[in-house]
This record gives structure tokens, C-alpha cells and sequence, in this order.
């Protein structure tokens, strides 16, 4: 079955002659790992895959003073793969290697009713809207074109009520006249003796369940009314607004029971989190305002969620954020505050120490002097100022072809120790890099050093060395690359550092060649 399979994806490569997307290289490296004490020659090889074996898009419009449309897509890709989700095919250089994926992509991108200046759409009703964004404040994986985790990051923004609050998109329409957006849409059950299976749920339910795993969970009514205005803009100044509600009880309204894997102080335990799935009211409303000139803009924005869980509880959980950005040249000013009410519910009777665990607040200036003419950066932070306490500045400078940056600050870590055993866990860090660039080579050079506070850590401190030059020029077609840095585990040059820092790793040094296709 595995050999057909191949013999096809071959035949269709082979027809469609569609092979951009699909990269790889082989290297050859010489060097030697301090953390492991091995040495000598290593060979290997990569491929990043990313081809689409088949597309199709297909539609339908007719004309008329009322009419109708719609347009679909599918696509057959074959990419790298980085967890289970797609089906997994094999290197066949490697049959265990299982770092590759086969899928199959259809969507309906719209389908609508149409006329003049007004649209109705049958693809289903609006989520919940969130105008309120912070400034990048941390980093998430990158998710591969099957949805799975891999290894690469990316910056994103706090956004309290955009990750956290949940609005049932429940079966109806979607209309826009002249700019504004709404939709409704509701289901339902009258049968009183209606059974559902639950996979997770709480000891309440679980009492509850016949040997199918089922309860009776009677009548239900679900629905989602939700309207968003255009933006309204004179003579500079801007507003729009949205606001909804919904409801989701039809499997009885619980606290889903999960198992996760949680970290703390670098052990990995399981622990039971009771996640809200089902809801018998959210309310969603959002708004925000700017106002900009040649040489001024300012921008507010603000969304607060309401929602209650449990039918047999009267319990409202709110959720708020809002941001702000000021813009005069040369600078920038962006704040952030968000309120997460689960956790503020959570942690009313414990100590105040704890309760700001509820609460985000981020702040940060940037200065750009590009407009008068110095190549320099500027940029002062406050991130989560209540909780990790992230303090830093960096500057960037680049001349010609040098580009140098120093950065440093201080953050606690990890947070819950601080609040749990009243102990500053922080650590000060400073950093510098400086990258040249010619015609025949890139030079990089980086520098770190950490610093703890904390009672007992007098002598916990990390200093990290990396260095690198590369070139293209020399031999066409292949890249030559003399670097040194970490290895698998943390660098650190110091000696005799306690436990909670990494103990003297000197990483590795590696002389490679790569050539690429």
C-alpha cells in the first residue's frame, strides 16, 4: 500500500511538474561539543517541503439585481510535518523518520446573497470581535500547515480577551448593509429525554453518565446575535464598535476535565484543569477611536467580555482589556492593561501577592531618530509590570555596513516562586551584538550575561559567547560557515555556579559546507 502510494504522489509530481516549495541541502561539518566531548566529522542532510501536488479553485456567481455566489478551494500539499495531526508519510531514506505530511485542504471561502451596497452570507454567524492589542510582548511556536507545534517562534501581543474569551458561532447568517455587519442564528432541542456523550466532564456529570457514556440533557437553545459598525472617520478622527451576545448549554453547560503536563522549576508533573467549555450567556462588546494628522496619531481601543458558565451558578466572569498608541515623531508610546476574570474569581480569598496574577500591564516607549538623520533605535519596556516585572531597554545602531545592538533589563522568573515563597527569583540581564557585512562574508558576534538575585544565589550568574562568519562568495553554490555557540543545553563559560544555573558549558565550535537546492 506504501509503494502505491509513492508510485502515485511520483506519477502526479511527475504530470504537474509542481516542485516549487521543496528545498534541501547537505552539509558537512567538522568540530568539537565541550557538553558532550565529541569531536571529529558529521554528515547530514534536510529538506523543507512544501508543495501543493493539486489545486483547484472553483465558483459560481450570477448576475442580476439580486444574486448569488460562491467560491470554494482544495488544495493536496505535502509539507514537513511536526506532530500527528495530517497523515503521515515516510522519508525514504529513513522509514521511522515519520517528519512529513500528506493533507488534503477544502474550504468554502464565502457564499452569499447579494444586491446592491448589501450581502448575506450562509457560511455561519460572526465570533467575538477584540480591538485591544498590546505591543509584542512575548513568543508562541509557529504552527505548520497542519496545525502542529513546531519548533520555530514567533512574536506575538497580549491580547486577554482575544485568547481567552469564548463566543459560540452558532449556526444562521451573516449580513453587511452599507458598511455594517450583524448576524443571528440559533438551534435547539425540544426533546426533554435528548442524550449526549461527554468525553471529559466533572464528578457532578460523571455521576450521571449510563454506559455509553451519556447523560439525558433535556432541551437546549443556542443562538448568536452579534453587529459591528464601519468605521466612521472625519476629518481624522476615526470610531468603530461591535457588540454580541451568545449562548452554548447544549452539553450541559460544565467545566471540561482535561490532564495537561505542566512545568514548574523544571520538573514536568500532570495536573486536572477544569476548562469552560459551555456557557449559558457571553456577552462581547468592543470599541476603539483614533484620531491622526501629518504629524500626530493616536489610537484607544477597549473590549470587556461577560460570561456565565454554569447553569446552576450565578457566577459572571468578566474579561477587559485596553491598549492605547501615541505617535509623534520621533516617538512611539504604546500601553496595555487586561483583566482576566477567571483567575481574579479564583484568587479572592487569597493573598494580595497573588491577585495581581489576574491582571496584565505593559507599557513601551520607542524612539526612531531615522527622521533626523542618525541611524539609532531606541526602546524602553515594561512588560507584564505587575507579575514578571520585565524591565528593559535596547538601542540598535547601524553605520554603513555594521549593525550593533545592546540590550539589558531585569525579570523575575519563574514568577510563582516569587509570589509563593516571597522570594525575589529575578534576574538582571545585560546583552550585545554586532553583525558586519560585505561582499564576501558575514560576521556575527553576541555576547550575554545573567545575573540572579535571590537569598542564597550570591554566586548564580551566566555568561554566553557566540561568534560566527559566513560565506557564499567564496566557493559558488556552496555556503562555508566557521561558528561557535551553544550546544543542546544552556551555554555558560562561569565555573562553579549553583544548581539552578547551568554548570560550565563551553557549547561547540563547528566548521561547516552546505550546499543547497
Amino acid at each position: 500500500m506504501k509503494k502505491t502510494i509513492a508510485i502515485l504522489l511520483v506519477a502526479v509530481l511527475a504530470v504537474s511538474s509542481v516542485f516549487a516549495g521543496f528545498s534541501g541541502k547537505a552539509t558537512v561539518g567538522l568540530g568539537y561539543n565541550w557538553e558532550t566531548k565529541d569531536y571529529g566529522f558529521s554528515n547530514g542532510t534536510g529538506f523543507d517541503v512544501d508543495v501543493d501536488l493539486s489545486t483547484a479553485e472553483a465558483g459560481n456567481d450570477v448576475e442580476g439585481d439580486i444574486y448569488a455566489g460562491i467560491k470554494a478551494t482544495m488544495g493536496v500539499k505535502v509539507a514537513n510535518q511536526a506532530g500527528t495531526k495530517g497523515t503521515e508519510v515516510w522519508n525514504s531514506k529513513d522509514k521511522a523518520d515519520k517528519n512529513y505530511g500528506l493533507g488534503l485542504f477544502l474550504k468554502v471561502a464565502e457564499a452569499y446573497v447579494a444586491g446592491e451596497n448589501w450581502k448575506v452570507s450562509i457560511t455561519g454567524t460572526q465570533g467575538a470581535t477584540s480591538y485591544a492589542k498590546s505591543f509584542t510582548t512575548h513568543k508562541e511556536a509557529v504552527e505548520d500547515v497542519f496545525g502542529n507545534e513546531t519548533t520555530d517562534t514567533k512574536d506575538v501581543a497580549d491580547d486577554v480577551t482575544g485568547d481567552l474569551f469564548a463566543f459560540n458561532k452558532a449556526p444562521g447568517v451573516t449580513v453587511e448593509v452599507a458598511g455594517f455587519k450583524g448576524s443571528v442564528g440559533f438551534n435547539g432541542s425540544e426533546d426533554e429525554n435528548r442524550k449526549v456523550k461527554v468525553d471529559t466532564a466533572t464528578e457532578k456529570v460523571e455521576a450521571e453518565l449510563d454506559a455509553d457514556k451519556k447523560f439525558v440533557a433535556g432541551k437546549f437553545f443556542n443562538y448568536n446575535v452579534f453587529v459591528e459598525s464601519p468605521s466612521f472617520d472625519v476629518n481624522g478622527l476615526s470610531l468603530q464598535a461591535a457588540v454580541g451576545a451568545s449562548r452554548k448549554v447544549d452539553s450541559y453547560g460544565v467545566f471540561g476535565k482535561e490532564t495537561k503536563k505542566i512545568k514548574y522549576f523544571n520538573v514536568e508533573e500532570e495536573y486536572i484543569v477544569y476548562t469552560p467549555k459551555f456557557y449559558d450567556l457571553a456577552i462581547n462588546t468592543s470599541a476603539k477611536v483614533g484620531y491622526a494628522t501629518d504629524t500626530l496619531s493616536v489610537a484607544v481601543a477597549a473590549d470587556y467580555d461577560a460570561v456565565k458558565y454554569l447553569k446552576d451558578d450565578n457566577t459572571i466572569y468578566s474579561f477587559f482589556d485596553t491598549s492605547a498608541k501615541v505617535a509623534f515623531a520621533p516617538v512611539t508610546i504604546d500601553a496595555y492593561y487586561g483583566l482576566n476574570g477567571i483567575v481574579a474569581k479564583g484568587l479572592e480569598a487569597a493573598p494580595s501577592k497573588l491577585k495581581t496574577l489576574a491582571h496584565t500591564l505593559s507599557a513601551q516607549v520607542a524612539t526612531d531618530l531615522a527622521a533626523f538623520d542618525l541611524p539609532v533605535k531606541v526602546t524602553v519596556w515594561g512588560k507584564d509590570i505587575l507579575n514578571t516585572m520585565d524591565y528593559g531597554a535596547k538601542a540598535e545602531v547601524t553605520i554603513d555596513a555594521i549593525k550593533l545592538g545592546v540590550k539589558g533589563g531585569y525579570v523575575i522568573d519563574p514568577i510563582l516562586a516569587k509570589k509563593i515563597a516571597d522570594e525575589n527569583f529575578g534576574k538582571y540581564y545585560l546583552g550585545a551584538d554586532v553583525e558586519y557585512t560585505n561582499d564576501l562574508f558575514t560576521a556575527k558576534a553576541g555576547v550575554g550575561f545573567n545575573s540572579y538575585v535571590a537569598k542564597g544565589l550570591e554566586k548564580a550568574a551566566q555568561l554566553t559567547l557566540s561568534a560566527s562568519v559566513e560565506s557564499s562568495a567564496i566557493i559558488p553554490g556552496a555556503t562555508l560557515k566557521l561558528a561557535y555557540g551553544a550546544a543542546k543545553n544552556d551555554q555558560n563559560l562561569l565555573k562553579d555556579q549553583i544548581a539552578l544555573q547551568p554548570a560550565q558549558n563551553l557549547g561547540k565550535v563547528d566548521a561547516t559546507c552546505t550546499i543547497k537546492f
